[in-house]
Parts: C-alpha cells; sequence; structure tokens
C-alpha cells in the first residue's frame, strides 16, 4: 500500500483506508515472488547507491538497531523521505526504511519528554524562587517590626530608656560623702513613703468593694420594710384564725368542756406565735426605718390603721361573744379563760415594748413618736380585751365563784400596770423629755383602763 517505491507490506487484509493509500499493489506471488527471510547486512553499500537524498542506509541501519540516537540525528535521519529503494535493492531483504521510521519515532517521544522536563523544571525553578522572594520579604518584615515598636509600646520604651540614662547619668557623677555629714536618703525615703501610700489606697479600694455589696444588702430599708409587712400580714392572719376558733369552737364544742379547754391552750399557743412575730416584726421594723424619718412616719400612720382595724374586729368579737355565750355558763367560762390569756398577751407585749422602745428610739425623736403611736394602739387592744373580760363574768353571773376570782384577777392586773407604767415614766423622764411625755400618756390611758375596770368590777 503507497505505490513501489514509499508503499510498505501490509501484513494482512484488515486495515482501514486512510490518507496513505493513494497506491494499491495487489501483485500475485509470481510477480512478487515469495518473501525472502530477513538475513544480516554484508555491506555492500547498494542501498546508498539507490538512495535518492544522498544518505547512508547502512549506518542509520546500524544506530537504528544500536539505539544511538544521537549519531542518527546527526547522519540526518529526518531527512530520509522512506520511498523504499534502500530496501529494495538490499540483497539480504532488510526492511530499513521500517528501522528508520521506528527510530524517528523513538526519537520524537525523547525529545517530547525532554520537553516536557524542560517546562517542568522551569516551573519548579519558578517556584523556588518566589517562595525565596517571599522568604526574604518576611524577614525584612520582622526585622522593620523588630526595629520599631508599636505605639503602644513606644512609652513603655522611652520610659525605660529615659531610666536607664538617668542610671547612666548618676553613675557617672562622682560620689562625694563629706566627712562628719550624715547620708542624705530624703529620695529613698519619699519613695518607700509613696509606696505605702499606695498600698493603703488599694487596701482601702478592696475593702470598700467588699463592703459595699454586705452593706446593700443589710441597709436595705426598702427589704426591712417588705419584711416587717409581711410580718403584721401574718399576725392578722393568726389574730383571724384566733378569732374564728373563739368564736366557732364555744358553739360546737359547748356539750364537752373538756373540749373547750383543749381549745383554750390551742388559741394561748397561737397568740404566743403570733407574739413572737410580732416582737420580730417590731424589733426588724425600726432598724430597718432607722434610715428615712419619712418611712417612720409613713409606718406609724400605716400601724395606726391597723390598730384602729384590729379594735373594731375584737370589738365587733366582743360584743358577739357574750351574745352567743349568754345561753351556756361553760362557754362563759371558756371565753373568760381566752380574754384572760390574752390579757396576758397584752401585758407581755407592753412590758417589751416600755423595755424595747428607749433603746430603738434614743437616736430619733420621729421613732419615739411611732412607739408611742403602737403603744396607744396596744393599750385599745387592752380596753377591748378589758371590756371582753368585764362582760364574760356578766354572762357568767349564775356563779359567783367566778366572779370574786375575775375581779381579782383584774385588780392584780391594774396594779401591775400601774407599777410598770411608774417605772416607764421614771426610765423615759430620765433618757429624754419626749420620751417622757410618750410614757405619761400612756399611763394615764392605763389608769384610764385601770379605772374602768375597777368600776365594772364593783
Amino acid at each position: 500500500m503507497g505505490g513501489p517505491l514509499m508503499g510498505f507490506t501490509l501484513p494482512w487484509l484488515d486495515v482501514p483506508v486512510v490518507k496513505i493509500t493513494n497506491c494499491l499493489l495487489a501483485p500475485s506471488a509470481s510477480e512478487m515472488g515469495e518473501a525472502e527471510e530477513e538475513k544480516g547486512c554484508i555491506r555492500c553499500s547498494a542501498c546508498a547507491d539507490a538512495c535518492p537524498a544522498d544518505l547512508l542506509p547502512q549506518q542509520l541501519y546500524w544506530f537504528s538497531k544500536g539505539q544511538q540516537h544521537d549519531k542518527a540525528t546527526t547522519h540526518n535521519l529526518a531527512d530520509c523521505i522512506e520511498c523504499g529503494a534502500c530496501a529494495w535493492v538490499c540483497p539480504s531483504n532488510i526492511p530499513l526504511v521500517q528501522y528508520f521510521r521506528q527510530e524517528k519515532a523513538e526519537i520524537a517521544e525523547i525529545r517530547l519528554e525532554e520537553k516536557r522536563a524542560a517546562e517542568a523544571k522551569a516551573r519548579f525553578e519558578a517556584r523556588q524562587a518566589r517562595l525565596e522572594r517571599d522568604k526574604a520579604a518576611r524577614l525584612e518584615r520582622h526585622k522593620q517590626s523588630a526595629v520599631q515598636p508599636a505605639a503602644k509600646d513606644s512609652a513603655a520604651i522611652n520610659a525605660a530608656l529615659a531610666r536607664v540614662r538617668e542610671k547612666q547619668q548618676d553613675a557617672a557623677q562622682p560620689i562625694v560623702v563629706q566627712a562628719g555629714a550624715k547620708p542624705d536618703n530624703s529620695e529613698a525615703i519619699a519613695a518607700r513613703e509613696a509606696r505605702k501610700a499606695q498600698a493603703r489606697a488599694r487596701k482601702n479600694e478592696l475593702a470598700e468593694s467588699a463592703s459595699e455589696p454586705s452593706a446593700g444588702a443589710g441597709l436595705d430599708p426598702r427589704k426591712a420594710a417588705v419584711e416587717a409587712a409581711i410580718a403584721r400580714a401574718k399576725a392578722r392572719k393568726a389574730e383571724q384564725q384566733q378569732a374564728e376558733v373563739t368564736t366557732a369552737a364555744p358553739e360546737a364544742e359547748a356539750v364537752d368542756p373538756r373540749k373547750a379547754a383543749v381549745e383554750a391552750a390551742i388559741a394561748r399557743a397561737k397568740a404566743r406565735k403570733a407574739e413572737q412575730q410580732q416582737a420580730e416584726a417590731a424589733t426588724a421594723a425600726p432598724e430597718a426605718e432607722a434610715v428615712d424619718p419619712r418611712k417612720a412616719a409613713v409606718e406609724a400612720a400605716i400601724a395606726r390603721a391597723k390598730a384602729r382595724k384590729a379594735e373594731q374586729q375584737q370589738a365587733e368579737a366582743a360584743t358577739a361573744a357574750p351574745e352567743a355565750e349568754a345561753v351556756d355558763p361553760r362557754k362563759a367560762a371558756v371565753a373568760a379563760a381566752i380574754a384572760r390569756a390574752k390579757a396576758r398577751k397584752a401585758e407581755q407585749q407592753q412590758a417589751e415594748a416600755a423595755t424595747a422602745a428607749p433603746e430603738a428610739e434614743a437616736v430619733d425623736p420621729r421613732k419615739a413618736a411611732v412607739e408611742a403611736a403602737i403603744a396607744r394602739a396596744k393599750a385599745r387592744k387592752a380596753e377591748q380585751q378589758a371590756e371582753v373580760t368585764t362582760a364574760a363574768p356578766e354572762a357568767e353571773a349564775v356563779d359567783p365563784r367566778k366572779a370574786a376570782v375575775a375581779a381579782a384577777i383584774a385588780r392584780a392586773k391594774a396594779r401591775k400596770a400601774e407599777q410598770q407604767q411608774a417605772g416607764d415614766v421614771e426610765s423615759a423622764a430620765n433618757d429624754d423629755p419626749r420620751k417622757a411625755a410618750v410614757a405619761e400618756a400612756i399611763a394615764r390611758v392605763q389608769a384610764r383602763k385601770a379605772s374602768r375596770q375597777a368600776v365594772n368590777e364593783d
């Protein structure tokens, strides 16, 4: 395929038609003869004589067979036109054109690999050069940053340099010691005092910062007022429960005196608990309200309103109880016992108020006024309780012994109240004239109560 000169023999017929298929020769066996076996070169130089390009096919054959690509290139292998004349005249039947084609292909592949290697080398060298440039730039930046400090560090560096210069100047100056003269330590003493002052200032700041939260938590008048209000609300609830127990228990349990005694004991226990809560509220409220006089006045007004409300409730209970208890002497006895317990509680509260008021009110006269209002409210409450105790004997007129016992108890209470009033007046007069006036007012109220009780007993 390809003609008599530049064509080549096909190994088989299953080949496609390509651009070099410009000529097909299909001679018979008699025309072409049988294919002969390739033999060794006899160096006859017939190929060189037949070559139209004046090449040396014999040398090119040896270079191609020995993989000597450089020598083949030097002998102008690329100029071979692959005409096949050398192979036609070769007596040894050597396919020279096939050897030359294979050598050309190998040389082309070698050159392609060399080109690729050169390109890779160029890329590698460029990368190495870029890394070197980056490294040099980084080192330059580090040097500049080391030489030029930041703006925030310049002040500290300048101060350190100034100290070094001062030390150098001091070291350069000779130290002259005068005979008999004392050393001048004024600078060292001043520096030491400055350090001590700074340490004290830091310590004071730490103490203030540590004491502010605790002081704020312990001296908050609002929290104290809230606690006092809660305590008063609990006391009111306890009083209401006591009143309900005293009114409902006799009606339901009038049949059995034992149950009445049990109910009276429970009522006394609840009353004691309410007294303790009231005492705690009374001791906590003045401490919290000592900060502001306005709050004290507000608390006094609230206390007076509450006292009036309690008086009204007690008056209603006192008017309703005799009507319900007039039917049965047992109920009257229970009511009298409850009234006596309440009278004892009122006396204890008055005694506590008389002992605690001078101590708490020694600071502010407004507190004294508040305590006086509270004392008046308690006195009114005691009067109403006394009226209840006088009403109970009227209901219990069936038994003269009980009436005599109640009268003796009332006289003893009146004497005790007079003694307490006298002691309170003397102590208040010694402490403060305002307290003395308050104590005199309380004494007058209690005297009126005692006189009323005496009239009722007679």
